[in-house]
C-alpha cells in the first residue's frame, strides 16, 4: 500500500472516530456525565482531532491540490471551522439547554456538508469508483490516455 493511500484510511478512519466520538460525548453530556473526568472523553478526541489534522496536511501537501482553485477543499476547511466552533458550543458547560441543542444541530449539519463533500470529490475525481485511489488512479489513467494520442 502506498504512503497516500495508508494516510488517506488514517484520515478516513480519524474523521469517524471523530465523528462517533463527538456524538458520544454529546449523548454523555446530555445524561449528566462529567466528560473531563474520564480519560476516553476528555483527552482521547484531542489526539484523535490531532491526528485528524496532520493527515489533512498531509494529503494536501502529498496530493495535487492547489488550495487556490480546489474550491470543494476551501468549503470544506470553512465548515470544519464551522464544525468545531458549534461542537465546543454544543459541548460546553453552563450554557442553556435549547442553545446547546441547537449547536450540536448545526455541528452534524455541518459534519453532514464535509462528507458529502468529501465523497462528491472521491466520485468526481475516481469516476464513480469509490474504492480506487483516486491520486494514483487520475494520474495513471491520464498518463495513458496522453500515450494513446501520440500514437
Amino acid at each position: 500500500m502506498e504512503i497516500y493511500s495508508a494516510i488517506k484510511l488514517l484520515h478516513v478512519s480519524c474523521a469517524l472516530l471523530s465523528i462517533t466520538g463527538f456524538i458520544y460525548r454529546w449523548v454523555l453530556l446530555k445524561s449528566g456525565k462529567d466528560l473531563k473526568a474520564d480519560p476516553v472523553t476528555g483527552i482521547l478526541p484531542h489526539v484523535i482531532d490531532t491526528v485528524l489534522l496532520g493527515s489533512a496536511v498531509a494529503l494536501i501537501i502529498m496530493g495535487p491540490f492547489d488550495l487556490m482553485s480546489e474550491h470543494w477543499l476551501l468549503i470544506k476547511i470553512v465548515l470544519l471551522v464551522a464544525y468545531i466552533l458549534f461542537g465546543m458550543r454544543a459541548l460546553k458547560k453552563g450554557i442553556d439547554n435549547e442553545s446547546r441543542r441547537k449547536a450540536f444541530n448545526w455541528a452534524c449539519v455541518c459534519i453532514f456538508l464535509i462528507v458529502s463533500l468529501a465523497l462528491e470529490h472521491l466520485i468526481r475525481v475516481n469516476h464513480g469508483n469509490i474504492l480506487a485511489n483516486g491520486a494514483l488512479q487520475t494520474t495513471v489513467v491520464e498518463e495513458y490516455n496522453h500515450s494513446q494520442d501520440q500514437n
